[in-house]
């Protein structure tokens, strides 16, 4: 299966380090991989690395779809699900934390804008 990769999905994350590449390579040969890759659309959401490392080696892997109502909704998803692993430094957690609330701002916004809309065309 060939995925689509989008580079604002991909690029939210710290890489891994070399050596942690390896080491996930390792085990994915060892033992294949053990969480299907997240995708949305077709679009990878989370599992990068290990589509990355699956179609160097030629190891089966599945997918899971997600859904969002948009690109936003997709990042807070990815956001929040790297805020619960325990490899992210304080740094990444506070610059994951201000990019969610960009976002969380930014659909406020929205809302407002949409229910000011409703409001006014009710009256």
């Amino acid at each position: 299966m060939k995925l689509t990769i989008n580079k604002r999905f991909k690029d939210l994350t710290p890489p891994m380090s070399s050596d942690e590449f390896n080491l996930l390579k390792e085990s994915i040969f060892r033992t294949g991989v053990r969480e299907p890759i997240l995708i949305w659309r077709n679009t990878i959401i989370d599992g990068h690395n290990r589509y990355k490392i699956c179609k160097e080696i030629g190891i089966y892997f599945e997918t899971k779809e997600l859904e969002f109502a948009d690109e936003d909704e997709a990042i807070a998803w990815i956001i929040k699900n790297q805020l619960g692993r325990r490899n992210l430094t304080d740094f990444d957690k506070v610059e994951f934390n201000l990019k969610l609330k960009n976002i969380l701002e930014k659909k406020a916004k929205e809302n407002l804008k949409q229910a000011t809309l409703e409001t006014s065309n009710k009256k």
